[in-house]
């Protein structure tokens, strides 16, 4: 199915073909111009290009391509290009989200806050046996300045998660579950 989009959609599953129409009446392909996306983050790029379909610009991209991208959050952008002259159209980011079905030995599907979040409560509750141990004669010796400081970053950690989990929920058509009560005083 090819959508008519304006833009790179928000997230593309790995393993899955993508694509999408993308209409540029400013730089029409029918006038020679040709669009083409850059994907970046840390460690990888995947540059995606166009075909012409009368003015508009094609973006068809098979399955067995998107099976090797690595998942995560990129950077991209989208020039269109005309007779070596390069136009910035558009900047912005896509989610490359993972592959299920080939996740055969299974896989951490936590975003990379998630991760850190559950590393910084187990490290807190590691930290928290310990004072308790050094408060019964224990030799190591944890502050409690270090897991109120801890316990701090968790709240930041958590906050992040949450606010990761509700921007999912709103993409996915669902309710961010926040809710606003009203009470009427007569």
């Amino acid at each position: 199915m090819t959508r008519e989009l304006f833009n790179i959609p928000p997230a593309i599953t790995a393993g899955d073909a993508a694509n999408w129409r993308l209409v540029l009446p400013v730089y029409p392909a029918s006038a020679g111009w040709a669009a083409s996306y850059v994907l970046v983050k840390a460690t990888n790029q995947i540059t995606i290009n166009t075909s012409a379909d009368g003015d508009d610009h094609l973006v068809s991209i098979a399955s067995s391509t998107t099976a090797s991208w690595p998942p995560g959050v990129y950077n991209y952008a989208l020039y269109a290009t005309k007779d070596g002259d390069r136009q910035s159209l558009a900047y912005g980011t896509v989610e490359i989200t993972p592959d299920f079905a080939s996740a055969t030995g299974g896989m951490d599907a936590r975003t990379p806050a998630e991760r850190r979040l559950e590393s910084l409560e187990n490290t807190y509750d590691t930290l928290a046996a310990r004072h308790l141990a050094s408060k019964s004669g224990g030799s190591v010796s944890t502050t409690d300045k270090e897991l109120t400081e801890l316990r701090e970053q968790i709240n930041k950690q958590r906050a992040v998660v949450v606010s990761e989990r509700r921007k999912k929920q709103i993409r996915e058509g669902k309710r961010p579950g926040t809710k606003i009560k009203v009470r009427f005083m007569r």
